[in-house]
């Protein structure tokens, strides 16, 4: 009804539409049911989170394992783990743990065997870091065997993982790294070494080569972000840069510095005269290294001479070099180096057979553990009177470059274990040069 004008009563108001309230029952349920849902679902997303973390925790968990020392050779061995403030030394066999470094002198040599039975032979004068000693905890998954090799050489000889998914045995030194896995679809044992080569003109390990050598089996070498396969009976050695050198049978040189390319670094000079002729007879002979060339090959070359000048007596001057390295193949040794002899007097090896412008003598301890010297001498004047037996030594062309190589393996009785390298001339005057000095010997894992 239209209100009319004058008409003091109000228009009618239509009543406004009614919704349910927040609080509304069926709202209330709703949001319950809404909020159970998410609290479900994260619930859910937490217990397959918890359960993924438990089966993952279970599968990698792995667990620290000791290794023993045993002695090979040599009476006493440093150890220091992660707690010492120093090294302790041990002379008996003695179990090691994860960080614990491994020190050998000169002529001691120790096996470390893992709880798997994988040995890894420690040579003379090497420090050893066991960073890693593991397997899974709860199932047969992994093994894990990890050593940084600091000096020296390492052998290792790899057991098969047997029931364990996977087995890795890894060897580290001056930032390369060698690898030999199993797998229980590929079951491997197998051997191989790592050596850090010294210039010896004490570069830091980092600027060293690496030398690695497989025995048996195959193994991954890594330097620099290059990576090399080597399997059975091959060796290389890697230079700082990663790149590798030749593939060849696995040699161990037993010299450093053999060149001379690092001066006398590794080598210690000498003049001497008998206890008869000190004082009287001058010690007027030089030992130097100089530059020359061989088939067109620049060399440095050690000389070492004594001036024509007609002073009677005899003097001796050369170089020595400390090796203290066992042999593992003792039927295997061999003795390279190129000799040019310019002057020698007397002629022959003078009145008493022992005056020569070069002789080399090894010291080293024979198989029953004896203290042994062996030398040959090498002139290039004979003298018709006083001849030469061929064991004593040989004859060489004068004035001219000479590449010898000397078999040693039938030595009797055979050596065990290399003393010291001996470089040296006897008499009243020569002029003799050397060089690419080497002393090699075949590898075998024992």
């Amino acid at each position: 009804m239209t209100s009319q004008a004058g008409d003091p009563r109000p228009e009618p108001v239509s009543p406004a539409p009614q919704f349910d309230g927040p609080r509304s029952p069926e709202n209330q349920i709703k949001r319950a049911w809404l909020v159970l849902g998410v609290v479900s679902a994260w619930s859910f997303i937490l217990l397959v989170a918890l359960i993924s973390g438990v089966v993952w925790a279970s599968r990698h968990a792995t667990e620290a394992h000791d290794a023993r020392i045993t002695f090979i050779s040599g009476s006493g061995v440093l150890i220091r783990s992660p707690a010492d403030a120093d090294w302790r030394l041990i002379d008996a066999d003695q179990m090691v743990s994860e960080g614990d470094r491994v020190s050998t002198a000169l002529g001691t040599v120790v096996t470390l065997t893992a709880f798997d039975g994988t040995t890894v032979e420690i040579a003379e004068d090497s420090v050893v870091t066991i960073d890693r000693m593991r397997s899974s905890r709860f199932f047969d998954r992994t093994k894990l065997v990890t050593l940084r090799l600091e000096r020296g050489a390492v052998y290792a000889n790899m057991v098969p993982s047997g029931n364990y998914s996977y087995s890795e045995l890894v060897i580290e030194a001056a930032g390369a790294r060698a690898v030999m896995a199993s797998e229980v679809s590929r079951q491997q044992e197998g051997a191989f070494l790592v050596e850090i080569v010294s210039p010896g003109d004490g570069s830091a390990p980092a600027d060293a080569s690496v030398r690695a050598a497989v025995l048996r089996g195959q193994a991954t070498v890594t330097r620099a972000d290059r990576e090399l396969t080597l399997t059975e009976n091959q060796q290389t050695v890697i230079d700082p840069t990663g790149v590798a050198g030749k593939i060849t049978a696995p040699v161990r040189e037993l010299l450093v510095n053999g060149s001379f390319e690092n001066g006398l670094a590794g080598w210690v000079d000498f003049r001497q005269q008998n206890a008869q002729q000190a004082g009287i007879v001058p010690v007027n002979a030089s030992v130097d290294l100089v530059s020359d060339q061989i088939q067109g090959a620049d060399v440095v070359a050690l000389a070492i001479s004594r001036p024509s000048d007609g002073t009677a007596g005899t003097v001796q001057a050369g170089v020595r070099q400390r090796v203290g390295k066992t042999l593992r193949v003792i039927t295997s040794l061999r003795l390279q180096f190129d000799v040019r002899i310019t002057d020698q007097q007397p002629a022959g090896g003078g009145d008493d057979l022992n005056q020569f412008p070069l002789i080399v003598m090894l010291d080293y301890i024979d198989v029953e553990g004896k203290e042994r010297t062996w030398s040959h001498a090498y002139y290039a004047v004979s003298d018709p009177d006083r001849p030469i037996d061929e064991f004593r030594g040989s004859r060489v062309e004068r004035d001219a470059w000479s590449r010898v190589s000397y078999d040693l393996s039938n030595l009797t009785p055979l050596p065990r274990q290399i003393t010291a390298v001996v470089l040296y001339a006897s008499g009243q005057s020569y002029q003799t040069r050397v060089t690419n000095v080497s002393l090699t010997s075949g590898e075998l894992l024992r």
